[in-house]
Parts: structure tokens; sequence; C-alpha cells
């Protein structure tokens, strides 16, 4: 039974709600998210994490990054950078969040092919996805569209696939290292070569170790900055492994597109304007 994620949920003011899935597809599954709510304009930003998503949308065209995306139903593929979701007007629109690696179970082609991309659902594999947006349009309830969800991916998925046990091993030693852990080492804690290691993340995952690494240790520094306003940017560098301050801005500025500073502010900005 799926039940509603317990974390805490940034996005009240889209009438965001988002679920777990159920114990059958939670190796492969982060989430599925749905919001409906009518919006004058809001951006918010898209942290790359190393997954897939689905975009089901019955409402009017989504923004990103200032393109706007006409299909109705579209993968974006991962992302190396923070992208920009700009929603204005009606809202309606549901959302699979795979796991890194999750997608894999779904594709033959390398999932780097489409790395900070979004395309159409037409132009990939993914099966009868039509009678999909269909059925979730007539159903009446989240717990009744969870289920429509994820009998679509049951039968979708290919079934012979499976993640690497290496891309299942590396990504649990970056975790556990918190992105600090050498390319090199990894792949031998793995045991493998690091060539191969980088063919199977971009096989698997769509993006190299690297940058997973890297988005890891972003993803660090983002969650102290708000969680320790007056924290020393310096020390945030130190703690991630930055050979000095200047690095660790100049990677934050190529992930976030803007300094730590600027990040800081900004949150602290819409913080106050939600209070």
């Amino acid at each position: 039974m799926a039940l509603p994620d317990s974390v805490e949920n940034s996005l009240h003011h889209l009438g965001f709600q988002r679920f777990l899935p159920s114990n059958k597809l939670s190796s492969i599954i982060h989430s599925y998210w749905f919001i409906d709510n009518d919006i004058t304009v809001s951006t918010e930003h898209l942290h790359p994490d190393g997954g897939f998503g689905i975009i089901l949308n019955y409402s009017d065209a989504l923004e990103l990054d200032g393109n706007l995306i006409n299909d109705t139903c579209f993968l974006d593929g991962t992302n190396t950078t923070t992208r920009r979701v700009r929603f204005k007007g009606e809202l309606k629109a549901i959302g699979i969040r795979f796991k890194p690696a999750g997608a894999s179970l779904f594709f033959s082609s390398p999932l780097s092919e489409i790395k900070n991309q979004s395309i159409s659902l037409a132009d990939t594999t993914f099966i009868q996805y039509s009678d999909l947006y269909s059925k979730l349009e007539k159903s009446t309830t989240l717990y009744e569209k969870v289920l429509i969800i994820e009998e679509w991916l049951s039968r979708a998925a290919q079934t012979e696939r499976k993640a690497s046990n290496i891309i299942n091993q590396s990504l649990t030693l970056i975790r556990r290292h918190n992105g600090l852990l050498p390319i090199q080492s990894i792949a031998e804690l793995a045991g493998c070569h690091q060539r191969k290691l980088e063919r199977l993340f971009n096989l698997q995952i769509g993006m190299t170790p690297k940058e997973y690494s890297q988005n890891l240790r972003i993803e660090q520094a983002r969650k102290t900055i708000k969680s320790v306003a007056d924290s020393s940017f310096a020390m945030i560098a130190e703690e991630l492994g930055y050979f000095d301050q200047a690095h660790f801005n100049k990677q934050f500025k190529k992930i976030e597109g803007m300094t730590p500073r600027e990040y800081l502010l900004k949150f602290i900005s819409r913080k106050q304007e939600r209070c």
C-alpha cells in the first residue's frame, strides 16, 4: 500500500502531494507526486539527484529553463545542473520519480543519451502511455491513481533487465562517503576498472560517477546553507573536500546557477515571503 511521503513538503503552496511506492517497486521508484492548483506565477528549482522523471501534464504548458514543454506526456532525463520550472495559471500534473538506475529497467540504450534533456514519451519505448494518461484523468482518488501508475510500471518494465551490482555498490559507497571518495577508489572497492564503472554509470544512470559525486556534495552544501544560515562558506568548502572556497563557489555556481551567497539570500527571501 502506497502511503503519503513523510518528508517535509516545501511545495504546499502549489498543492503538491507526494506518495511513496509499494515495496514491489521501492528499489526503482523514489516517489509519485501530484499537483492540482491555480498559480499566478511561481518559479521552483529542480535539483539534480541522478534520477529520471516522467511528467503527465493536464493543464497549461510547463516552462523548463525558459522553454515551453508542449508535450502532455514527457520524460525528464537525468540532470547535472539545477533546472528552473515556471508555473503560471492552471496547474494540474502527475509525476513519477525514478531512483538512480531505476529507469534503466525501461531502456535498452544508454541513459546518457538523454542527459539534460526532456523528450516526449512518444519518442521512447514506454508502452501504452496514452492509455495511462487517460486512466489517470478519469480516476477520482490519489490512491487509485497510484495503483494505476504501479500497474502500468509493472507491465512496462523489462523484467530481464536490472541494475548492475557494481552500480548498486558504487552508489552506496558514494553516498556513504558524501561524494568525497575518489572515483578510482570506488571502482576498486566495487571490483572493476574505472573505465568500466564510468561506462556503467553512463548506461544505467545517465551521468558519470564524478558528476553524481559532485551533485551529492552540492546537495550537502545546500542543506547546510539552509539549516545553518550563518555558517562559513569556507568551512563548508573544507568539509566537502574542496581545495578552497573559490573552487567550491565555482562548482556550486556551475550546478546551481548562482553562488552560495546568492543561494542563501534567495532562500532567506523566499522564506520570509511565505511566513
